[in-house]
């Protein structure tokens, strides 16, 4: 047992320096939580530009439903794959910290705001293409 030269009366004990003290059920609820926000978001905008276009009678409805579900598809597919990524390296950088080999000043993974610009766009360009009947 090595001594911490702060503090003559304690000891690191290398049972309690275990990397693997990281609590799974809490992340993966957060997890589940993050992903059906933005699932119910997503499902929310798809369901804007469906419903738009059936009141409207517009003359490309399937075509919009069509377009407006692999808008969706695509949106979601983004959401879930940053919530994990940024999830697992949150995980893996608070157990490299406690284990004593991670370093604090490293930031987390960047988040994909050009596609989610163009996301935005397309989504915009299905809002107005609806709302022109």
């Amino acid at each position: 047992m090595g001594h911490n030269p702060g503090d003559h009366d304690s000891a690191v004990n290398p049972l309690l320096a275990n990397a693997e003290s990281w609590d799974a059920t809490q992340t993966e609820f957060v997890l589940i939580l993050l992903c059906a926000g933005g699932i119910a978001c997503v499902c929310a905008l798809v369901s804007l530009i469906v419903i738009v276009g059936k009141r409207k009678r517009h003359p490309y409805a399937p075509q919009l439903t069509t377009a407006a579900m692999f808008w969706g598809l695509i949106s979601v597919a983004s959401i879930v794959y940053v919530t994990i990524t940024q999830l697992t390296w949150a995980k893996e950088n608070y157990l490299e910290l406690l284990s004593g080999y991670g370093n604090p000043g490293q930031s987390a993974p960047g988040l994909p705001w050009i596609p989610w610009g163009v996301l935005s766009a397309a989504y915009l360009v299905l809002l107005g293409w609806t709302a022109l009947r």
